[in-house]
């Protein structure tokens, strides 16, 4: 394939994952699951113990990369004002943060609230419970405590 063809298919993956995210509809594999067998090739890859030399290799391939915020002020990741509240969150912690004893408002509570009431549901396939997506990656799914039992 030349490089011309090469970079309109790169292009046309760009526009398309581009128009999905201006209307909503996230990633381009949203709904979609990996077949059994492919689930089955990732998790042996992933457990696989890996040879000496791939080891190395990985290791040479990672020295002299450094993070993007290593050695950086907050300053210089920040700005001079949000710097400043950062500082003061880390050195205030107790009865010295500006926050401590404070509670949000009941208007926050109620609006906080109903964000996460009419935040989109997925059901666990092993425990038919509807959670919301941040507590089923962490709890249900792969996760679920209801994984080895039938039904």
């Amino acid at each position: 394939m030349s490089e011309e063809s090469k970079q309109n298919y790169r292009q046309a993956g760009i526009n398309r994952a581009a128009k999905r995210r201006e209307a909503g509809l996230g990633g381009t594999f949203k709904d979609k699951k990996h077949r059994p067998k492919t689930i089955l090739a990732i998790k042996e890859a992933a457990s696989r113990p890996r040879s000496q030399a791939w080891k190395d290799s990985a290791s040479k391939n990672r020295k002299g990369r450094t993070p993007i915020n290593k050695g950086k002020t907050f300053e210089e990741l920040y700005g001079e004002d949000r710097a400043e509240e950062i500082r003061k969150k880390i050195t205030l912690p107790g009865e010295k943060n500006g926050f401590f004893g404070k509670t949000h408002s009941a208007e926050q509570r109620a609006k906080k609230s109903k964000e996460k009431l009419d935040a989109p549901k997925k059901i666990c396939y092993y425990c038919n419970k509807s959670i919301d997506a941040m507590n089923y990656s962490r709890w249900h799914g792969d996760n679920c405590k209801h994984k080895g039992k039938t039904q």
